[in-house]
Formats: structure tokens, C-alpha cells, sequence
């Protein structure tokens, strides 16, 4: 029997496999980087050991160390949860050779099948369709090129050990290749210590299918039925459900998948979990595209459909038991759906961002898996989500509609997230009919993201001036019963000025109003004066009204920052601006800045170089994705401000053009 098992990864998923451990009486060891030293998981941990420095390859992809924290804390097991080292055939191998129980498959197995390119033949060899593409081990540049130009184009770049976006990219044209391939080869590396590529042909309107399977050491294998994954940004899933709506209605269709998947795991001799992954084209044609030797992020789903733990059913496997279901014993009730809430920017093309949660509430009728709580950082070295909420229902339509119920109830203050743009997406007409494909995002991206809205809503001003009140009463010391702000001449309506981003567009608002007594404002709007009184506060949340009607709003004040929420007004940030103009540096109309902190990779350009409207002038890594700064219009680099190895915040002048 498993009695210690060592987490070799970082937040949700190590607090969700801390969990199981925990109802099953077995204890955890947490392992953690410099940056995480007081995160959820290392606290949720029985133990918790510090193996390196914030960058992934000097802590949760340091085999050594890890390997090293299991020996110190006794643990018998090591439970690898998703990225990193998940995958990995050496780190699985590692941990058999140290007599440590790898919760996953063999290393043989990985090995086997953990690599695209050996899968791909197995999946030939055993009759299942394949994308066309390149998967050899000739990893050069000029013959990945070489080999692009015969699958012809779109074509889609992939790194080879691992998944979630990481080291893929789509190229259109012959002019994109070898910056894409460079781009994904860096970024892979970064992601998973392996830049080795495969090349696929890149098919515009497919569904993506993936099918959850479980196999023993007794050569059981079955299929957990599928989840429907089409729901992408960035080549990386926001939106899963299970099951497929593609498949609801055709189940000789979701049997001959399952088999499919089945036939290549049993090849493979697969034990513990994994997922094998496919695209469905609109003619009801699948064709396989890769096995993950893993859990996977939207396991939720699946065992949310079949009331099984997949984390207490790795362990059962790893301990040697048999699997307790035949296929036909798996059960499929309802339907189930999981939302990804980044720290990112839908506006900014989807660019993560990082800050401070000041704020973070959610529903309780919604399954949260989360590594993050109220006072957390989210940094630049790690992935930026900051939770999956999974719904459930008795059909797809109710799992939908609880979702928006509880999205809406979601707070998140502190930082830019998705969360607006993942409401917008969940009550989309096309999204609820069923009628999905990965490019929805991209067709539906204008319509999902929210209006412009030029002008605050007067009960948001509302609610930011109840906060700067009452957070200067606070500040204040008076006698006994007199207010803040109180004066004992005649004196004309104050001023509270606020500023705000909406679409990187920034607006100001000045409020004029009058306080009368500790619990009601007088607004100026419209030339009239309209009153509210404030009925409740604390130091989260406020209630007053405002006509005839009552609002509520949580809210955080740090700083010169108030963020509000209201259910169905939405989130907001502003600023409050001060009463005297600040100096401010003047910066150039051509200066170019960072749109999100992290790492300089390349500097491309030199100063006086002349370049032209799109041309690449630095390459820069957050969150292990990279982003290319390009030049917007022709010019003439008049200074460069930064040089490779700097990190950077956001909105840093990184050049200056001419």
C-alpha cells in the first residue's frame, strides 16, 4: 500500500491530488520553488520541501531535486500531476530505479507511446487514421522546413513532449516558417526541457475529441468515455465538456473512437491514466493526433459524468489492484462543463497577465479547483490560471445555465482575468447549440468580447465614492459624532475624479456630490441632485440605494486602486485620481513598451537600424509563452532600452523608434 506520496508539481492540481490523498489516509509531501513559498498547496501538504529557485528548470523540472525530496521525506510514491515532468520517460524512469512508486505509466509506456512521433506508428499499425505530417528524428531547421513545404500549408508546429499551447504554432505562410519554428523550438524547451518538433497538416474546421482511458497491471483497459475540447484560444482549451454534443446522439461513433483509443493503449501496454486525443471532422472522420501519459487539466468533467475519482483510481492501479468496472459498467449521467479562469487579457490578445488577487470569491454550487487564494501572487514563471469551475447538469443545457449562474457570482479582483469573456462565451447561441469547432474563438471573438463602454454606469460611481468615503473616514481621526469631512463654514460639492481601462482604452470620470450625515451622498447628475444611502458595509462588501432600488458590491481598496463587483454590472478597476496633478515623464509617440511583464528573450534590432511596419524588433517570454514585439509603422530605432536576460514589468519603454 501507498502511505506517503510526494506531489512533484505546483498549484491546483497538487491541491487536488492532496485531496484524494488526504479521504484516503495517505500523506502528502509538497514540493515547492522560492515563489511558491507560501502557496495553497505547499500549505494543504503534510510536508513540504523547497527545491530551487522561481524558473521551472531550476525547481519543478529539476529531476534530481525532486527525486532527492522524495528519499528525505520517506515518501514510497510520486504523484507528477500535468506539465512539467508528467511526461517525462527519464524522470518515470528515475523514480522506478530509486524503488519510488511513478502514480502514471511505465516509463516504458512513455517511452512507447508518450512520444507523437512513435504513436503516430503505433496508431498506423493498428489501422487508426493520423493527421498527415512530419514526426522524424531529424530535428534540424532546414529539414523541418524542408518537410513543411511538402505537407503544404496551414501547417501546425508542435512540441513533441508536451501540451496545453506550449511550443505550438500555426503557420500560414512560407514567409512564417523558420520564425515559427525557431519561436516554438525556444518555447518548448522553456515549457518542458525538450525542443524536439513535429509538423502536422492544419485542418481549419474540426472538432477536438479526446477520449479518458484507465488501464492495470492485469491488462484491463477501458475508455471513460470523451470530452469535447473545440472551445481554444492560443492552441490551449478554456472551455471542455463532457460528453461531446457531437456525439450525444451517435454512439456507434463515440464506440469506434473508444476502441480506437483502446487498440493503441493496448499496444502500448498502457497502465494508470491517459488520454488519447483526435480530431472530428464535420463528415464524422476522425483522425488521431496524440496520447497524453497523464491526467489531464479537464479530468474534471469526466469524473463528474461517471461519479469516479481518476486520482483515487491511479492510485488503486499504482498499488496493483484491478480495475472494479468492465466497459459496460461505466457509467455516463448527465453532463458536465469546465471553465479555465486565467489571469489574462481577451482584449490584448489574450496576453497573460500577473498581479496580486486582492479579492476572490466564489460560488458554492460549482466544483472549484483552485491553487490560488485572496493575497496570492500570480507570476511571470508559471502557467496563469487561476482555477477550473466545473458545472454539472442533468443535460447539457442545465450544466450551462448553472455555469453562467456561477460565473456571474464569481469575484475576482486585483488583476485582469477572462472572466467577463468566459460569461459572454458560456450564453453564446452558438456555443449552446452544440455547433462547435476550434476556430470558434476566432469567428466569434468580436461578438464574445465585451462592448466598449465609454461611460461608467452611475451606480459603479456610486459605489466607488461609498468606498473613497468611507476608506477617508477610516483614515480619519475626528471627535465622537462628527463625520469626515465635516466643516463647520458653507462649502461648495466636492470632486472625485476616477480613471479606468476597458479595451486598453483609458477614460476619466468626475463626480460631483454633497455627503449629508455618515450615510447618504447627494450625486449631481444631470444637473439634478440624486441621493443614496449607504444601509451596509464591511471591509469586502457594500449596500446602498440609489432610486428605488438596492445594490450590493464587493469591493477591495489598495492603495490608489478600488476594484468593484456587482453580479450583473460586472467587475471594474479604477483609479483614483488625486486632487494634484502628479509629474508624469513624457514619453515619445513612438516609444514602444512591454504588454505584459517578463523576460527578454532576443533583441533583434540595433540602434539606427531602419525597419519596416511588422518587422520583429524583440522577442519576450511570460508564463512560458512568448510574444513578438513588431514594429508598427516604418521607422528608424532611435534607442534600445533593455537587452536580453532583463525581466521586465509590464508597460516598461523596451525601444524608442524615429
Amino acid at each position: 500500500m501507498i502511505r506517503k506520496v510526494l506531489i512533484a508539481n505546483r498549484g491546483e492540481i497538487a491541491c487536488r491530488v492532496i485531496h484524494t490523498c488526504a479521504r484516503l489516509g495517505i500523506q502528502t509531501v509538497a514540493v515547492y520553488s522560492e515563489a511558491d513559498t507560501n502557496s495553497p498547496h505547499v500549505q494543504q501538504a503534510d510536508e513540504a520541501v523547497c527545491i530551487g529557485a522561481a524558473p521551472s528548470i531550476d525547481s519543478y523540472l529539476n529531476q534530481t531535486r525532486i527525486i532527492e525530496a522524495a528519499k528525505l521525506s520517506g515518501a514510497d510514491a510520486i504523484h507528477p500531476g500535468y506539465g512539467f515532468l508528467s511526461e517525462n520517460e527519464h524522470f518515470a524512469l528515475s523514480c522506478e530505479q530509486a524503488g519510488i512508486i511513478f502514480i502514471g505509466p511505465t516509463s516504458a509506456a512513455i517511452t512507447c507511446i508518450g512520444s507523437k512521433k512513435k504513436a503516430k506508428d503505433l496508431a498506423i499499425a493498428h489501422n487508426v487514421p493520423v493527421v498527415p505530417g512530419y514526426h522524424g528524428e531529424e530535428q534540424a531547421t532546414d529539414k523541418l522546413a524542408e518537410e513543411a513545404l511538402k505537407i503544404g500549408f496551414p501547417i501546425l508546429i508542435k512540441a513533441a513532449a508536451g501540451g496545453g499551447g506550449k511550443g505550438m504554432r500555426v503557420v500560414q505562410h512560407e514567409n512564417e516558417l523558420l520564425h515559427g519554428i525557431e519561436s516554438a523550438k525556444r518555447e518548448a524547451l522553456a515549457a518542458f526541457g525538450n525542443d524536439t518538433l513535429l509538423l502536422e497538416r492544419y485542418f481549419e474546421t474540426v472538432r477536438h475529441i479526446e477520449i479518458q482511458i484507465m488501464g492495470d497491471t492485469h491488462g484491463n483497459l477501458v475508455y471513460l468515455h470523451e470530452r469535447e475540447c473545440s472551445i481554444q484560444r492560443r492552441h490551449q482549451k478554456i472551455i471542455e465538456e463532457a460528453p461531446s454534443p457531437a456525439l450525444l446522439t451517435k454512439p456507434e461513433l463515440r464506440q469506434a473512437m473508444g476502441e480506437a483509443a483502446i487498440r493503441i493503449a493496448k499496444a502500448a501496454n498502457y497502465t494508470n491514466a491517459g488520454t488519447v486525443e483526435f480530431i472530428l471532422t464535420p463528415d464524422d472522420k476522425f483522425y488521431f493526433l496524440e496520447v497524453n501519459t497523464r491526467l489531464q487539466v479537464e479530468h474534471p468533467v469526466t469524473e463528474a459524468i461517471t461519479g469516479l475519482d481518476l486520482v483515487e483510481w491511479q492510485i488503486m492501479i499504482s498499488e496493483g489492484e484491478k480495475i472494479p468496472l468492465k466497459q459496460s459498467e461505466i457509467p455516463l449521467n448527465g453532463a458536465a462543463v469546465e471553465v479555465r479562469l486565467y489571469a489574462e487579457s481577451p482584449d490584448n490578445q489574450f496576453l497573460p497577465c500577473t498581479g496580486t488577487i486582492h479579492r476572490w470569491k466564489t460560488s458554492p454550487y460549482a466544483r472549484i479547483d483552485s491553487g490560488v487564494t485572496e493575497g496570492n501572487e500570480i507570476s511571470i514563471y508559471y502557467d496563469p490560471m487561476i482555477a477550473k469551475v466545473i458545472t454539472w447538469g442533468k443535460n447539457r443545457q442545465d450544466a450551462n445555465r448553472l455555469m453562467s449562474k456561477v460565473l456571474a457570482e464569481t469575484i475576482i479582483l486585483g488583476l485582469t482575468t477572462n472572466l467577463s469573456f468566459l460569461k459572454n462565451l458560456i450564453e453564446h447561441p452558438q456555443y449552446l447549440s452544440g455547433n462547435l469547432n476550434t476556430r470558434f474563438v476566432q469567428d466569434y471573438r468580436t461578438e464574445l468580447l465585451s462592448p466598449i463602454q465609454a461611460t461608467l454606469p452611475i451606480e459603479v460611481q456610486i459605489a466607488a465614492l461609498w468606498c473613497c468615503i468611507l476608506n477617508d473616514r477610516n483614515a480619519q481621526v475626528n471627535l465622537p459624532g462628527i463625520p469626515a469631512g465635516w466643516r463647520n463654514n458653507p462649502f461648495d460639492k466636492t470632486t472625485r475624479r476616477f480613471s479606468w481601462i476597458n479595451k486598453n482604452v483609458e477614460y476619466a470620470e468626475s463626480v460631483c456630490y454633497n455627503l449629508n450625515g455618515d450615510s447618504q451622498i447627494c450625486i449631481k447628475l444631470d444637473g439634478q441632485f440624486a441621493s443614496s444611502n449607504l444601509l451596509a458595509y464591511s471591509e469586502e462588501a457594500i449596500r446602498f440605494t440609489f432610486g428605488n432600488r438596492q445594490y450590493h458590491f464587493d469591493y477591495y481598496i489598495y492603495e490608489k486602486q478600488i476594484g468593484l463587483q456587482n453580479i450583473s454590472l460586472g467587475n471594474y478597476e479604477l483609479i483614483i485620481v488625486p486632487r494634484f496633478i502628479e509629474p508624469v515623464n513624457i514619453e515619445h509617440e513612438n516609444s514602444y513598451h512591454s504588454p505584459m511583464p517578463g523576460k527578454i528573450l532576443r533583441v533583434l534590432v540595433e540602434a539606427g537600424q531602419r525597419v519596416q511596419a511588422g518587422e520583429a524588433l524583440l522577442i519576450m517570454e511570460s508564463m512560458k509563452m512568448e510574444n513578438t514585439v513588431r514594429a508598427h509603422t516604418d521607422g528608424v530605432v532611435k534607442a534600445i532600452y533593455v537587452a536580453a536576460g532583463a525581466v521586465v514589468a509590464a508597460a516598461t519603454q523596451l525601444i524608442e523608434m524615429e
